[in-house]
């Protein structure tokens, strides 16, 4: 039934929700971020990546079990990765279908962020069969602790080849199988005077001390091309602002 009043109701209430998911009729732009390049983000908050490689998995128990005898159990198996304590998983291998011997040799690269580290976080490597009619069913779990793995000696900077036994969601439960694989963690890395020295694009750059005098030239120019003279006081105080910075870490790095 087409009543005229109900359908125009519905009408300028599919328009009103809709009008929030058009373009904008305005747009505000800040011109002084973008002249000094302060409109994107230049570096990533991660620590470091963990780099993951999951090779093969043996002696689990079946995902799809034995019908008394007419078929034999197997499992379609795959491995997610992921942080215990947020219980997400950020990446998985392919399922390999029918098989209790799967080998993948497939790597993961893991972003590290604060949030990780100051939640304590455990990595989670867990087994899973794929179900196509039902949940898939949990074959096994693995976790290390992250703080750990960012220390060791084993994999801080280089490939900790493992091969651990698969552990049940209770401690009380027991939970057959393996699984080869690997991981490292590598922190994110710091300029070194190697690469400034062999370095072509800046001309009269040779060292780290001259490579900073040089972004705070640029970026002093910069920002007195941006503002306009009533600015200039805030100009000085993001010089000083930088300066303080920069002395910073001129100390840390006589410490």
């Amino acid at each position: 039934m087409d009543l005229p009043l109900i359908s125009s109701f519905v009408q300028s209430s599919i328009d009103a929700a809709l009008a929030e998911y058009v373009a904008p009729k305005s747009l505000t732009l800040d011109l002084k971020d973008m002249l000094t390049g302060d409109d994107f983000k230049k570096d990533t908050s991660a620590r470091g990546v963990l780099v993951v490689t999951i090779t093969d998995a043996t002696g689990f128990k079946e995902g799809d079990r034995n019908l008394g005898g007419l078929m034999k159990g197997s499992s379609d198996a795959y491995v997610a990765v992921g942080w215990a304590k947020f219980g997400k998983p950020v990446w998985s291998t392919r399922i390999i279908i029918d098989d209790m011997k799967p080998s993948w040799h497939e790597t993961a690269y893991i972003l590290v962020s604060p949030e990780e580290i100051n939640a304590a976080e455990r990595l989670r490597v867990q087994l899973w069969d794929s179900d196509r009619t039902s949940a898939d069913d949990d074959l096994g779990r693995i976790e290390v602790d992250l703080k750990e793995l960012m220390s060791d000696s084993r994999s801080c900077g280089r490939m900790w080849q493992r091969e651990d036994g698969f552990q049940a969601l209770t401690p009380s439960e027991e939970m057959p199988g393996t699984l080869v694989w690997s991981v490292g963690y590598f922190p994110k890395d710091r300029i070194q005077q190697e690469q400034i020295e062999k370095q072509s694009l800046e001309a009269g750059v040779n060292s780290l001390q001259q490579l900073k005098d040089k972004v705070a030239e640029d970026v002093s120019r910069k920002m007195r091309e941006a503002f306009s003279g009533d600015e200039v006081p805030e100009m000085e105080q993001q010089e000083a602002q930088d300066l303080k910075i920069r002395e910073g870490t001129s100390a840390q790095s006589i410490e």
